[in-house]
């Protein structure tokens, strides 16, 4: 299962309906397997739609969801006022570095101890 994140934009001051999620799960064709979709309307960049899907790679995960959701803004008259700038797995490196508690970006693993003789530092 993937999560792919579609990134869409107002044309006006637009808000998205309710019932938005049902709006653009309901846009699936059969076999895209859309399992699940979270609505985040007031994200600090824009209304962006999480889709939860089965797919064979993240790739072919980004472009059932960039066409569920490119379906749902030309076919319903209420999502009229959106336009899709694109669908793609977000990274979450940042989130972990935080969590535990690394000053920059890198690994998100410990570095190999090479004194030791043991390529891993036990956590």
């Amino acid at each position: 299962m993937y999560m792919v994140h579609a990134q869409l934009a107002a044309k006006s001051s637009e808000s998205l309906p309710g019932g938005a999620s049902e709006i653009f799960r309901g846009s699936a064709k059969p076999g895209e397997s859309v399992e699940y979709v979270v609505v985040h309307p007031d994200t600090p960049v824009g209304p962006v739609v999480g889709l939860f899907l089965l797919a064979r790679s993240l790739e072919q995960a980004e472009e059932i969801g960039a066409a569920v959701c490119g379906r749902a803004l030309r076919t319903r008259r209420e999502l009229s006022g959106f336009l899709l700038l694109g669908c793609e797995g977000r990274l979450v490196g940042p989130y972990f570095d935080r969590m535990f508690g690394w000053d920059g970006p890198g690994q998100v693993m410990p570095r190999p101890d090479h004194d030791s003789g043991n390529p891993f530092l036990d956590f």
